[in-house]
């Protein structure tokens, strides 16, 4: 569904980009990311997002 919406470039670099410096962020200012477990919530949803993105692009053709 992303990559029927958005370019390529921003669903394949830029939003999982973003949503790890965000997670990372909000993980620091909270104090969240003081166990692995808060590094593979962060790790995981990038991994999501790239996945979203092969799926859609992968039924586009």
């Amino acid at each position: 569904m992303l990559s029927r919406y958005a370019r390529p470039i921003w669903t394949a670099a830029v939003l999982p980009a973003l949503w790890v410096v965000g997670a990372i962020a909000l993980g620091t200012a909270t104090g969240g990311l003081g166990s692995p477990r808060g590094w593979i919530a962060v790790a995981g949803g990038a991994i999501s997002l790239l996945a979203f993105w092969a799926i859609g692009q992968s039924r586009r053709r």
